[in-house]
């Protein structure tokens, strides 16, 4: 958060309660606080407005179809509007005029819900022009031109136009490793994206890409010392990226990450 704190929330806690209550954590001191009362957040996407407060949306909860608001200053959620239908596990996208977009995230019995939504201070605005169905937690930032790329883990790249009703439009830059689920991604500059890991078989393979200029497309960088799924790339105030944890294993039944175990977890960052 803004105040240098941690908000976390997951399916038990550190007192080993279940998650109707957030938790805040001090780097500083190490200790934990616990925050104001709200059903379970699990399965939902977040990201940041510009004013530092955290926008919530779908997961367990009250309903999947719920929109939450984190004010860091009061410690406090705030009911927003609901959006058109559930959605498990979302993704956030903000949008550098303070809007911010979510795409996919599950509707129930294996469905998906298809249609995009901006959240503005007025209300939704609803995409009809761009339904469709897309990953869950499916990779999506702004690029420079304004659209949204869609870039992973496992479709190959579309750009979002979020004007009006919006659009869909091919984008012709392909991920060299078109699998990678359970991977993860960050951005590192304006523009610049870097993906690792993930794949049915974890892969320690990574890729970038700069969308400032002419036709951008994706091309091989180093590889991590270790294959890992279920991985997380964190962009430090450098530029460098940090990969923490991860899994060396794979269910090959259903393709699903096994629990990590002292054989198969990856303890080291790089």
């Amino acid at each position: 958060l803004p105040n240098g704190k941690l908000l976390l929330w997951s399916r038990e806690m550190p007192s080993h309660e279940q998650s109707e209550y957030t938790y805040l954590f001090n780097p500083v001191t190490g200790t934990y606080t616990r925050g104001p009362y709200f059903p379970d957040l699990f399965c939902s996407g977040h990201a940041f407005l510009t004013n530092g407060s955290l926008l919530v949306a779908g997961g367990v909860g009250t309903g999947a179809g719920s929109f939450m608001g984190y004010a860091y200053r009061t410690n406090t959620w705030i009911q927003g509007p609901t959006m058109r239908g559930y959605r498990y596990y979302p993704t956030n996208v903000p949008l550098a005029d303070g809007r911010q977009l979510i795409l996919g995230g599950g509707a129930g019995e294996g469905q998906e819900n298809p249609l995009p939504q901006i959240w503005t201070s007025e209300g939704w605005q609803n995409l009809t022009g761009a339904v469709r169905e897309v990953p869950e937690y499916a990779w999506a930032m702004q690029a420079p031109n304004g659209k949204v790329l869609m870039f992973g883990p496992r479709e190959r790249g579309l750009y979002l136009n979020v004007g009006g009703v919006g659009a869909w439009s091919p984008f012709r830059g392909t991920a060299l490793h078109v699998n990678r689920i359970a991977g993860s991604w960050a951005m590192f500059g304006s523009g610049r994206i870097l993906i690792a890991g993930g794949g049915l078989i974890p892969t320690a393979t990574a890729e970038i890409i700069d969308l400032r200029y002419g036709a951008p497309r994706w091309r091989q960088t180093g590889s991590m010392s270790f294959p890992r799924s279920d991985l997380t790339l964190v962009t430090l105030p450098t530029g460098q990226v940090l990969a923490i944890g991860g899994n060396q294993a794979r269910d090959t039944t259903y393709g699903l990450p096994h629990n990590p175990d002292e054989t198969t977890r990856v303890l080291a960052a790089e």
